[in-house]
């Protein structure tokens, strides 16, 4: 069942072109598959979210990709 809804997640993400980036679960508190929050990107990001400066994204756990705090997210700005 959860596989099922978090592959429609996933499906829709990538159709409104979410982008692959890795982050510290550590700083946005989002740890689980398919867990997501809204958050305001500071302009002096540097990183995997730099591209998002200044604007207010969606982030979505894709999974981890070590066993600590690396997390893969899905990122996408929500400014018109």
């Amino acid at each position: 069942m959860l596989v099922t809804l978090y592959g429609e997640i996933e499906a829709e993400a990538k159709r409104h072109k979410y982008k692959l980036c890795k982050c510290d679960c550590r700083r946005y508190h989002i740890q689980r598959k398919g867990y997501h929050g809204l958050f305001d990107v500071h302009m002096d990001k540097r990183g995997a979210l730099a591209p998002f400066r200044g604007k207010w994204n969606r982030l979505i756990c894709e999974g981890s990709w070590d066993q600590y705090s690396g997390h893969y997210f899905l990122a996408r700005d929500l400014q018109p």
